[in-house]
């Protein structure tokens, strides 16, 4: 899945930003699902994509419930339940 936009928001902008070393840092955290964990502990909903559902969104709670769904009228729409709440 891609949360690259979501930590982005979520750093201080300074003057100087070193792109290439917020992008090591974030493939990092992603790789080992750290940022993912961090994110969802602070309350965060996660949205992105998996292969095996092309054309679809994957929502993540934080209560750790899965689903793959669709974006209708800006609302996302459940298509299929993949994991249940924890």
């Amino acid at each position: 899945m891609c949360y690259t936009c979501v930590y982005i928001k979520r750093i201080a902008w300074t003057d100087e930003l070193d792109v290439l070393a917020l992008s090591e840092d974030v493939n990092r955290g992603i790789k080992s699902g750290a940022l993912i964990k961090k994110l969802l502990s602070q309350g965060n909903t996660l949205y992105g994509t998996e292969p095996q559902y092309p054309d679809c969104i994957i929502r993540t709670t934080p209560t750790g419930m899965k689903a793959v769904g669709h974006w209708i009228n800006g609302e996302f729409i459940l298509s299929l339940k993949l994991t249940a709440e924890i």
